[in-house]
């Protein structure tokens, strides 16, 4: 079984992979971006939303009528692997 991922899939992984690294995990190194229950404030995380709509990666399940990047499956469950590696990952690149 390959479970090699299509040229595409791979670009965007490695896209949300790099943003993840160089955008969210240093937001998440200062406590003070922390709001109760260690959620995310709702003006970070808007500001970090724009930073994600602007590289062309926000909504990758939302299908591309209704405005987002309608990723495969496969596509998905890559991106969001890397997503995960930080707390706050999956709600910036989601509405």
């Amino acid at each position: 079984m390959d479970f090699t991922l299509p040229p595409e899939a791979e670009a965007y992984r490695a896209r949300v992979a790099a943003f993840v690294e160089a955008e969210i995990l240093p937001l998440e190194a200062d406590p003070a971006n922390f709001a109760d229950h260690d959620n995310i404030p709702e003006p970070v995380l808007a500001r970090v939303r724009d930073k994600v709509k602007a590289a062309g990666l926000w909504a990758p399940n939302v299908p591309t009528a209704r405005g987002g990047l309608g990723l495969p499956f496969v596509a998905l469950a890559a991106a969001y692997e890397e997503m995960n590696r930080a707390l706050f990952g999956p709600a910036c690149f989601n509405a």
